[in-house]
């Protein structure tokens, strides 16, 4: 028993440290399996209704359970609201636009589904991150997206680029940073980069050699762990991410990975002035659609005939011939598909979708800066940072749904505490000695 001395202050004892993992006892062996096998089910994507998936249908029977751990994470519960906003804007939109647009129900009901499969799977990771360290959870959400590629994939001309380059990264890096073994994530790296260059996957290949020099850097340069050193962080991140792009590029207009992609690189940067622009001409057609009709269309509208027109105007401008057939049949055909998460997004929600956007953004980075500042920033989550910032401008949202369902899930970070027995996130001092669950584990 302390006893203060007399005419002193008492004092506060000081906080416990944040341990990394604390396992929680009322968690069997049942129960992990069940968690395991849902992670598993999510990332396969086994449609069985118009957008709804088997994962989705069995993840909200578990809504209840998974439902609270939203409050256990920053951001996790602002990420539920937001996608609610979006989903209520998307239908209020389509019905502003009903009066001279053609509405086709079955998307407005495949994008409800979808929004709602998007909340599901990130709030099922966040469940799974209280009971396993990041690392299993993003080997085991690898292992449903393998078990998830379709025959679809595997039968177009270039299989690795459409089908399996990025489950066999989440799947192998998964199980690198699972076993913490930061050199054999970067030798798994290299590896897939390989495999990438050879098989035209240009992003690809771009972004793993990305991620292995952040894990390299880390690696190299382990001091100046400062506090308040994220955005720093995020700087080198860029310029980082600028040197890999300047040498892909030089590394494609040289003929290093092979005399097509030579041709058709040379054919983008001539066209637009670069290969982001002139492989990604959608961006002219979402900046002018913005501006022609700044709030959006809806969840389920097609373009007008002047929409068309407006944004054929926009991808001329970077030198795109829009009339090929591409423009009418995929991006304009029943829905509208601008080609990226931000395009999509705003198309589909308007403004509530650019918030939307911006929250993956800002975790995804927000992420990367405190991995990058502290040295423990997984080559996994760094190939989930890239990924999705470049998905965020060049990536169709619905490709995109599963990856951004994992990296946000993982990017978002668990609150000091969580008191189990008050069943709340009231901050614990060493006077209040319950158990914790911290959401830590492996370094993410």
């Amino acid at each position: 028993m302390l006893v203060e001395p007399t005419g002193a202050a008492p004092t506060a004892p000081p906080p416990l440290p944040l341990p990394a993992r604390v396992p929680d006892p009322m968690v069997g062996p049942g129960t992990r399996a069940v968690i395991a096998g849902l992670l598993v089910l999510v990332a396969m994507r086994i449609e069985v209704f118009s957008g709804v998936s088997l994962g989705t249908a069995v993840g909200l029977a578990f809504a209840p359970v998974w439902l609270p751990h939203l409050r256990a994470f920053a951001g996790g519960r602002q990420f539920a609201a937001i996608a609610a906003v979006c989903l209520a804007s998307g239908i209020w939109l389509t019905a502003l636009a009903s009066t001279d647009h053609t509405i086709t129900d079955r998307y407005v009901v495949f994008w409800t589904a979808l929004t709602v499969g998007l909340v599901t799977a990130v709030g099922v990771i966040l469940w799974a991150r209280t009971v396993f360290a990041d690392g299993t959870v993003a080997m085991l959400f690898g292992i449903g997206m393998v078990a998830g590629i379709s025959q679809t994939g595997l039968g177009m001309a270039n299989p690795w680029k459409s089908a399996l380059a990025m489950p066999l990264t989440v799947l192998l890096l998964g199980f690198a940073w699972m076993v913490r073994r930061r050199w054999l994530a970067v030798v798994l790296a290299l590896l897939l980069a390989g495999f990438s260059a050879v098989n035209d996957s240009r992003s690809h290949f771009a972004m793993l050699l990305l991620a292995t020099a952040l894990a390299v850097w880390q690696m190299w340069f382990t001091g100046s762990r400062r506090k308040g050193s994220a955005w720093r962080a995020v700087v080198i991140l860029a310029g980082l991410g600028w040197a890999v792009y300047s040498l892909g590029q030089a590394l494609l207009l040289e003929g290093y990975l092979g005399e097509e992609t030579q041709i058709r690189s040379e054919a983008q940067v001539e066209a637009a002035g670069n290969i982001l622009l002139g492989g990604r001409p959608e961006i002219g057609a979402t900046v002018a659609l913005m501006t022609h009709r700044p709030w959006g269309l809806g969840v389920g509208t097609s373009a007008t005939t002047e929409e068309l027109l407006v944004a054929k105007a926009g991808m001329t401008q970077l030198g795109y011939d829009p009339n090929n057939g591409y423009v009418e049949r995929y991006m304009f055909g029943e829905l509208v598909e601008l080609h990226s998460i931000i395009g999509d997004t705003w198309a589909l929600f308007g403004i509530p979708g650019l918030a939307l956007s911006t929250f993956i953004a800002w975790a995804m980075l927000r992420r990367a800066g405190t991995g990058l500042a502290a040295r423990n920033l997984s080559v996994l989550m760094a190939v989930l940072v890239v990924r999705l910032v470049w998905d965020l401008l060049f990536g169709p949202l619905y490709s995109s749904l599963t990856l951004v369902a994992l990296g946000v899930g993982l990017a978002l970070r668990p609150r000091p505490w969580i008191s189990r027995e008050r069943r709340d996130l009231t901050p614990l001092t060493a006077r209040e000695p319950v158990r914790s669950v911290a959401a830590g584990g492996g370094g993410h």
